[in-house]
């Protein structure tokens, strides 16, 4: 479907496509320039998108009950190597208790931002590993053309998810979801931008609509403080 396209890497980006692909693409680009600096640029995204993707997999996988064994198995290591790796996979099991807070980025186009923010929801058509209590900020889309320095001014928190069967995504954004979260409180942040805070190790600028992503557990306390929500870490 993505063979062919006439569309640049940014289209491909802000249009939502799969990052993993677009992400590759990126990489395969930046070779064929011999930009040895944007490839490894890309690379790093790449590889990160790899391992979030590789994470929600075995979270999936522990859901469903699959073994440590089988998993360890498919992935070419021990069963107490992916344990160690992939251990907070295990909250999804009933007898898990004290899940850590996770923080995501959430982008969302202006126009939606006001109802995100009055009803306590978000639209997406793709699930991601949310659990109760993380931190949902939301980065409005650079098509909304936002102040570059503060796209993120608000963050929801997660409580849970419904499927949109009736039809409620179009009566609060004119656009339809597969599903929607419910957030048990709206926030507001400092006005940041998350290219603005320097030394992460993630990359979070170049995700589409509907590429979510998890900011890093290493990222976690300088995008709290640019924030101003160092209580939730």
């Amino acid at each position: 479907m993505w063979q062919g396209s006439t569309k640049t890497i940014d289209q491909k980006w802000e249009e939502g496509w799969p990052a993993i692909v677009v992400a590759a693409e990126e990489v395969a680009e930046a070779r064929a320039k011999r930009d040895v600096l944007a490839e490894l640029l890309a690379l790093r995204g790449l590889l990160q998108l790899a391992q979030d993707e590789m994470g929600e997999a075995v979270d999936s996988a522990r859901a469903e009950g699959l073994s440590w064994a089988t998993i360890g198995q498919a992935l070419g290591v021990a069963p107490q190597t992916a344990h160690q790796r992939y251990k907070n996979a295990d909250r999804h099991r009933p007898d898990y208790h004290g899940p850590p807070r996770q923080w995501w980025k959430l982008n969302v186009h202006a126009d939606h931002l006001a109802r995100c923010r009055s009803e306590l929801k978000f639209g997406t058509k793709r699930l991601l590993t949310w659990r109760r209590g993380d931190v949902l900020l939301l980065q409005l889309k650079k098509d909304s053309r936002p102040d570059p320095h503060a796209r993120i001014t608000g963050t929801l928190v997660y409580d849970t998810y419904h499927l949109d069967e009736g039809g409620e995504s179009v009566g609060l954004w004119g656009e339809t979801f597969r599903y929607v979260l419910d957030a048990s409180e709206f926030l507001p942040t400092k006005p940041f931008s998350l290219e603005d805070i320097t030394g992460l190790r993630g990359v979070y600028s170049r995700q589409g609509q509907m590429n979510h992503q998890r900011i890093l557990d290493e990222d976690v306390r300088a995008v709290a403080h640019a924030a101003g929500l160092e209580h939730l870490t």
